[in-house]
């Protein structure tokens, strides 16, 4: 109840694992407790995660936490009251169609294509060190976030960027994910549309890609 009594709320509860939340005039709003796992369900009895909502739900909007934690969810007021994610560097748009693509990079790696764009993504600013093309796939993998080898259209669009891309691209070689039976493909010798195959146990660079 509050203040000015003018709204009042009561809990009624109505078994061992759920209630119900009734508003001043009756209406009633029943809320689900799994006791085996603590999931809560709102419109469900059964909840299957932690919070299960059978029905829509509204994130009102507010500005961007300025402390966020990796995976945080927030509706950005100043901008277009779009819904974000914290993904542990930066705040990115969720959802897909045209936007929803990265808006940053983490130190060490080059951001890729127009901010936010479907095809932008995070490539190695410098290369990796020689391996073998099964160790450059490694070496992505232990990335932070998890990165993967990158393909060859990935390669040359960063290559292309000249300037503002990544550091010294051509004049030797480095691993893409594109394979030939058990040869890899290797690109940048002679310049940005340069390429061979190698067995894949040989030793080169690599760049590491993500989006």
């Amino acid at each position: 109840e509050n203040a000015g009594n003018t709204q009042k709320w009561g809990i009624g509860f109505a078994g061992t694992n759920d209630f119900t939340v009734f508003d001043a005039t009756g209406n009633a709003s029943r809320i689900f407790v799994q006791a085996s796992s603590g999931n809560v369900g709102i419109g469900t009895t059964s909840p299957a995660r932690l919070l299960h909502v059978n029905g829509p739900m509204r994130v009102t909007a507010s500005a961007l936490p300025g402390t966020p934690a990796t995976g945080d969810i927030a509706v950005d007021s100043g901008d277009a009251n779009k819904l974000k994610w914290y993904n542990g560097s930066g705040w990115q748009e969720a959802g897909g169609g045209s936007g929803g693509g990265r808006t940053s990079c983490p130190a060490g790696f080059t951001l890729i294509g127009t901010s936010g764009s479907a095809e932008a993504f995070c490539i190695s600013s410098n290369q990796e060190t020689s391996a073998t093309w099964l160790g450059a796939n490694q070496t992505c993998r232990g990335k932070t976030p998890k990165a993967r080898l990158c393909s060859a259209s990935e390669w040359a669009a960063a290559c292309v960027d000249g300037a503002s891309g990544p550091n010294n691209m051509t004049g030797h070689w480095e691993w893409v994910a594109d394979l030939s039976g058990s040869a890899g493909q290797v690109m940048g010798n002679a310049g940005c549309d340069s390429f061979a195959y190698y067995f894949v146990v040989a030793s080169y660079g690599s760049r590491c890609c993500f989006r």
